[in-house]
């Protein structure tokens, strides 16, 4: 499985952000997705994840803006 996490910057768009479908905007991840179950205290009852930290850029412009997130699974 691979995941992309992208982050879209709405004020160019006079009705709001686009949906994820449309655009991802600037790519903050892109790469593997292997989510597990964790034997942390308090995580018992938690699905397998898998956490991330990301960084926006320096340059990105302030205002309303759109976090999105798209899976890719190869079934075959």
């Amino acid at each position: 499985m691979a995941i992309v996490i992208a982050l879209l910057n709405c004020n160019e768009y006079s009705s709001g952000c686009m949906g994820p479908a449309e655009e991802l905007g600037t790519v903050l991840y892109s790469g593997p997705y292997d989510p597990q179950f964790t034997n942390e205290p308090g995580t018992g009852g938690l699905p397998p994840h898998e956490n991330f930290t990301l960084t926006i850029p320096s340059d990105f412009e302030k205002g309303q803006s759109q976090l999105g997130v798209a899976l890719f699974d190869l079934v075959g």
